[in-house]
């Protein structure tokens, strides 16, 4: 007697066609998942890292032991405003942290306290000003370090910064 095939009913084919696309979709799903997640994680830690510690990139540490300078009192600039002037470099000025804020807040383009025009960094780029960098050499006249962040790139520059009036204006600048 011949041997017959068993019969596979269209049930039976039709459950194992749609667990096995169950089981692809699931994987698919949870490998979009976890790239999200890392996607996330891997941001936002640079990100944070950009905004917190400018050091990281600059290579320095604060060693001094310096605290941060804490001025709760109104300065005037020319935007009108009142920022907390807080900047980390032990030996900044009231008044030149207060400019180096506006220029991390205002940009670059615009701002009454940059007086030179930066051709490679967008409007749209996110300043981080060094304030351990910051080098004082009279009374009239510093320097600075600066980070622009932007299409992922980081552009360094050197800012030279001198007292007109009662403001810290940025008057050139030399690439990194």
């Amino acid at each position: 007697m011949a041997r017959q095939k068993p019969v596979r009913s269209y049930n039976t084919l039709h459950n194992k066609k749609q667990t096995s696309q169950s089981v692809l979709s699931s994987r698919i799903v949870l490998i979009a998942a976890l790239a999200l997640a890392g996607g996330v994680v891997f941001f936002s830690g640079r990100f944070y890292l950009a905004e917190k510690n400018a050091s990281v990139y600059w290579g320095t540490n604060n060693t001094s032991g310096s605290t941060a300078i804490v001025d709760s009192s109104p300065v005037s600039n020319p935007g009108g405003e009142t920022p907390a002037n807080i900047c980390t470099g032990p030996l900044i000025p009231v008044a030149a942290c207060t400019s180096l804020r506006s220029i991390e807040s205002k940009g670059l383009i615009g701002n009454p306290l940059v007086a030179t025009s930066f051709p490679n960094i967008p409007d749209t780029a996110a300043l981080i000003v060094d304030d351990v960098s910051w080098g004082q050499s009279s009374d009239s006249s510093a320097t600075v370090k600066m980070a622009a962040f932007y299409n992922g790139i980081v552009d360094r520059v050197l800012l030279q910064l001198n007292l007109q009036g009662s403001n810290w204006v940025v008057t050139s600048f030399t690439q990194l």
